[in-house]
Parts: C-alpha cells; sequence; structure tokens
C-alpha cells in the first residue's frame, strides 16, 4: 500500500511549458493527511502549493503544486528526501534545440525496490520468462517467482548467520559449514515457508549436525525479527503509479499505451526486480526561426538577382 495514513488513490501529473520548466501535480483523493504517507521522495516545504477540498466523493482530495526550472532542481530535491522508506524515483526533462524544431524529452524511471539481490534473475529464469514476468502475462510463473523471492531473502539470512559464526570464531560451528549446506538449507525453509523462528532453528540444526547450531539461537531470533521488519519495509514499496504528462507541441514517441493528442498516461507498478521506464518525446516549430531563415533567404537571393537585373536595363 501507497499510503499507511489511508490515502486510497494518488496521480502525479507533470505539465512541461515549451522553455523546458515544468509544473508537477500531486492529486490524493481519500485522506486530508495522505501527502505525509507518500512512499516517493518529495520534500512537501513552503515552495509547494497544498490544498485541500473537502467532501469529494472519497472525502478529501490534496493537492501539491511545484514549479520546477528544470530537472535537476527535481533531482535535487529528491536527493534530499531519500530515505529507505521511499521509492527512489528519477526524473529527465530534456530540451535540444535544432534550429526549425525543439525536441523535448521526458524520462521518468521507478527503480526495482528489491532490498535481497544475492541471485541474479537471469540466473533462475530465461530470457522469454523474464519477458513473461515483465509483462505480467504468465501467472503460471507467479510460483516460481515467489520461489525465487524467497531463496533470495533465505540467502541473506544464512550470510548474516554466517557473520555472527566468524564472530563466536567457534572451530566447531566455523562459516564454512553454512556455505557447504547453503543449498539444503534453502530447500528445507521453503518447503516451510511459514515456519517460526524455533522452527528455522531446528531447520538449520538438523541439516548442520552434529554442529553446535545453538549457540546461534538468540542471534537467529534477531537476524529473522529483522529481515521480516525489511521485508514489510519492502512491501510497502509495491504500489500502482498514476502518472500523467503533458508534452509541448506535438507528440512524436511514446512508451505509454493510452495517448490523448499531446497527453501521455501511464497506470504502472513499482516492480521488485525490474526498472519501470516510462518516456516520451515531443516537438515543436520554431516559427521565428522559419521567418528569420525566410528573410536572410529572400535577402539573398534579391542580392543574386539585383547584378542581373542591372545587366538586363
Amino acid at each position: 500500500m501507497l499510503f499507511s495514513g489511508g490515502c486510497n488513490d494518488y496521480t502525479i501529473k507533470t505539465t512541461i511549458s515549451p522553455d523546458g520548466s515544468f509544473e508537477r501535480t500531486i492529486v490524493c483523493d481519500g485522506d486530508s493527511l495522505g501527502l505525509r504517507y507518500l512512499h516517493l521522495p518529495y520534500v512537501f516545504d513552503s515552495s509547494w502549493s497544498i490544498g485541500i477540498e473537502h467532501g469529494t466523493e472519497k472525502g478529501f482530495t490534496t493537492t501539491a503544486k511545484k514549479t520546477y526550472i528544470n530537472s535537476d532542481q527535481l533531482m535535487a530535491e529528491f536527493s534530499q528526501g531519500r530515505d529507505s522508506a521511499k521509492l527512489q524515483i528519477s526524473c529527465r526533462v530534456e530540451k535540444h534545440f535544432r534550429w526549425f524544431f525543439t525536441y523535448y524529452t521526458y524520462t521518468e524511471t521507478l527503480p526495482s525496490f528489491s532490498i535481497y539481490r544475492h541471485e541474479p534473475i537471469d540466473s533462475f529464469f530465461t530470457p522469454t520468462e523474464i519477458d513473461l514476468i515483465k509483462e505480467d502475462k504468465d501467472s503460471l510463473l507467479s510460483k516460481r517467482v515467489d520461489e525465487f523471492w524467497f531463496r533470495n531473502i533465505i540467502d541473506e539470512f544464512i550470510e548474516r548467520i554466517q557473520a555472527r559464526a566468524r564472530e563466536l570464531n567457534d572451530p566447531a560451528l566455523p562459516p564454512s559449514a553454512f556455505a557447504n549446506q547453503k543449498e539444503p538449507l534453502i530447500e528445507a525453509l521453503i518447503k516451510d515457508v511459514n515456519a517460526k523462528p524455533d522452527d528455522i532453528a531446528r531447520i538449520v540444526e538438523r541439516n548442520l549436525r552434529p554442529r553446535p547450531v545453538k549457540r546461534l539461537q538468540g542471534a537467529m531470533d534477531t537476524i529473522f525479527t529483522n529481515i521480516t521488519k525489511e521485508i514489510k519495509s519492502e512491501a510497502e514499496l509495491d504500489f500502482s503509479y498514476k502518472n500523467e504528462v503533458s508534452m509541448p507541441g506535438i507528440l512524436l514517441t511514446s512508451n505509454s499505451k493510452k495517448i490523448e493528442g499531446n497527453q501521455v498516461f501511464w497506470d504502472s507498478r513499482s516492480n521488485r526486480y525490474f526498472d519501470v521506464v516510462m518516456s516520451a518525446e515531443s516537438r515543436m516549430v520554431n516559427l521565428w526561426a522559419i521567418i528569420v531563415t525566410s528573410i536572410v533567404c529572400l535577402v539573398l537571393i534579391i542580392g543574386l538577382l539585383l547584378p542581373l537585373i542591372h545587366r538586363v536595363r
């Protein structure tokens, strides 16, 4: 869920101006305090214009607006608002002058939010399967995706136990014991996904016999608790991202599935393993450049024709 405070729905709107500046609007429906719980790195200070409308269909609608000179200013704000509880999005708005035309490019990226990355996803899935996972077109793969996610969690669990074993420096419980039994441990823990801390300790002890695993009981309890908290924090970064962008001039290209004139719309979700990229490009005609070029050409033509006219006379 995006808003732990109860905001039911939100939309990001961006209107890009011909000079390259843009207005960013965040609309939150359902909770007058919803912006406080936004898991995105915005810094809502006095530079924002924030208004609350009462009595809407969902109770409240909170609207926050701010104009940015360029995307560097927005990224500087994001750098101030970064923390582990926020999705570290990036946004670039660029203007390219090409005499007769000015081109505008917009790119916004929701980075993958997985906090455990011990195994690369392409080591577990084929390129074809990865494409299907990205498009969410094969429900049969969801079980294997869950298994891949769980394997990475167990990898993190084992790595932290190994670190604790190094601190104990017990010859009877070397860190290599966990590394050597890593696969059996993973398989055993996957079979019992609802295992409690005591159950996990027994599974580890069963796979590492005759090692004195009980010496790590307290450490395993702490590691289990910490990883559980981290998983909950990670889950909050899985949310829908409604995005609307108005491009200046004529829209040329976009990876959006919904386009209306020079407006593009995305209704995406953040992804645990893959970056979500939204992009668009537009073009504006520089009338002044055409007029200047026409005048210069006319002057040149007249300059070339005058000697011929004089000769004819």
